[in-house]
């Protein structure tokens, strides 16, 4: 075998083991990302102001997507865009709202917000913190999921009804006021997801890398019995 045969063949070699190990090394991370992306929260960060009143939330996971939260006051259609259309709401059905507020009351009321619901922005009954999360209006009712946070020592539960929109006020001009909207937007992807997404590109990358050097390299640079022994043809050259 000729020299230049010869260090094609060990570049070839070279090449080789380092995609073995580039892919065992992408295939152990996007591993290891995939367990941590698929482990549930157990709870979200809470965002607290500075009179230590709980306003929202971010990383609630419902139903494996993660999302962020705001507590406020005010009407429907002030908070939801019109309250008007499907596409003012988070959440599309009563399970998806049923279960964004048992999240709620897994995730964000928790600790000293389960203890004492008037912490919660927007609530001021020291009994319960009742968070309406609504997901489909017919122009003269709405369908909410509810999450209901009573006092320490009893028992907060979550469930969807459907209200006549006249009879639901303005929870901003209510005095004891119990009732606060929850909003929920789409949270940015996670860390995991953006680490997974470079680890495809940086693959991508490799491969293309790799690619060129193979397609630049040229017969003619190897020596005349190199070139006839891999291409015949090349002696009328």
């Amino acid at each position: 075998m000729g020299a230049g045969s010869h260090e094609l063949a060990e570049r070839g070699r070279e090449e080789h083991s380092a995609m073995k190990r580039f892919i065992r090394a992408l295939l152990a991370s996007v591993g290891l990302l995939s367990a941590v992306s698929a482990t549930p929260a157990i709870s979200a960060i809470l965002i607290v102001d500075g009179s230590g009143n709980l306003t929202g939330a971010t990383g609630v996971n419902v139903l494996g997507t993660v999302y962020d939260v705001v507590f406020i006051d005010g009407t429907c259609a002030s908070v939801f865009g019109g309250c008007d259309n499907q596409e003012d709401f988070a959440f599309g059905n009563s399970q998806e709202a049923s279960s964004a507020a048992q999240a709620l009351l897994d995730q964000v009321f928790v600790g000293l917000f389960d203890n004492d619901p008037a912490l919660t922005s927007g609530c001021s009954d020291v009994l319960r913190c009742t968070a309406w999360l609504p997901y489909h209006t017919s122009g003269f009712s709405i369908d909410v999921g509810v999450a209901q946070n009573w006092y320490s020592g009893q028992v907060d539960r979550s469930f969807h009804g459907t209200f006549l929109l006249s009879d639901v006020p303005d929870f901003s001009q209510l005095g004891e006021d119990p009732w606060v909207w929850a909003k929920f937007t789409r949270a940015v992807p996670e860390p995991s997801t953006w680490a997974m997404m470079l680890l495809g590109f940086a693959l991508s990358g490799f491969l293309l890398r790799r690619s060129g050097r193979t397609m630049s390299f040229d017969l003619r640079q190897l020596p005349r019995q190199d070139r006839l022994a891999r291409n015949p043809t090349s002696r009328f050259t």
